[in-house]
C-alpha cells in the first residue's frame, strides 16, 4: 500500500501592507529677483527676453516653467529698465537654497552684468515671498504664473518737476548754441 502523503500547506503569506503614501508637496515659495539695467524697455526684443529667463532658469537651477518674468521701463529721465522675476519652487528650504545660489553666482552688478550678458546698474535684489499668489501646482511641480503688466507710469509731483528742469535746461542749451 502507498503511504499516506502530507496535505499540501499553503504557503505563508505576508500581512497586507498599506500602499506607499506620497510625501506631501510643500507649500509654493517664489525667489525674487529684480534687475535694473541700463536700455530702453521698447529696445528688449522677445529672443532678448526669452534669452535671459533660459539664462534665469540656469543660473537657479529650476525648469523653465517655474520662471516668470516682467520688464517695466525704471526711470523717466535715464533708460533703464526694471526687470522682476518670480521662480517657483516647493517649500521654505528650497527658496532659501535657490536664493542663496543666485546671491552667490550674482553678488555684485559686474558680475550679474557678466553672467547675465547686459549692464546691470546695481546689485541684483533677491528675496523670497509667498507663492501662493504667483505659482500653479502642476504634475511636473510649481510652475510660475506670468506677471502682470505693470501700472501704467504716473510721475509724482517731485519727479514731475525733475522732469520738466530737465527738459528745460535742454531746450536752453539747445538755444544757446544755435
Amino acid at each position: 500500500t502507498a503511504a499516506p502523503t502530507a496535505a499540501p500547506t499553503a504557503a505563508p503569506t505576508a500581512a497586507p501592507t498599506a500602499a506607499p503614501t506620497a510625501a506631501p508637496i510643500a507649500a509654493p515659495m517664489a525667489v525674487n529677483l529684480t534687475l535694473v539695467t541700463a536700455g530702453d524697455v521698447d529696445n528688449i526684443t522677445p529672443a532678448e527676453r526669452a534669452a535671459l529667463v533660459a539664462t534665469i532658469v540656469s543660473l537657479a537651477d529650476v525648469p523653465p516653467a517655474a520662471v516668470a518674468s516682467r520688464l517695466e521701463k525704471q526711470s523717466l529721465l535715464h533708460a533703464t529698465v526694471k526687470y522682476t522675476f518670480h521662480i517657483c519652487v516647493a517649500g521654505d528650504a528650497a527658496a532659501e537654497a535657490t536664493r542663496g545660489q543666485l546671491n552667490a553666482l550674482l553678488p555684485s552688478a559686474s558680475e550679474a552684468s557678466a553672467q547675465l550678458g547686459l549692464i546691470a546698474e546695481a546689485v541684483p535684489l533677491v528675496g523670497v515671498i509667498d507663492g501662493g499668489p504667483h505659482c500653479v501646482l502642476k504634475d511636473d511641480g510649481y510652475h510660475a504664473l506670468q506677471l502682470l503688466p505693470p501700472a501704467p507710469h504716473t510721475p509724482t509731483t517731485a519727479a514731475k518737476a525733475e522732469e520738466d528742469a530737465a527738459a528745460k535746461a535742454a531746450k536752453e542749451t539747445a538755444a544757446q548754441e544755435a
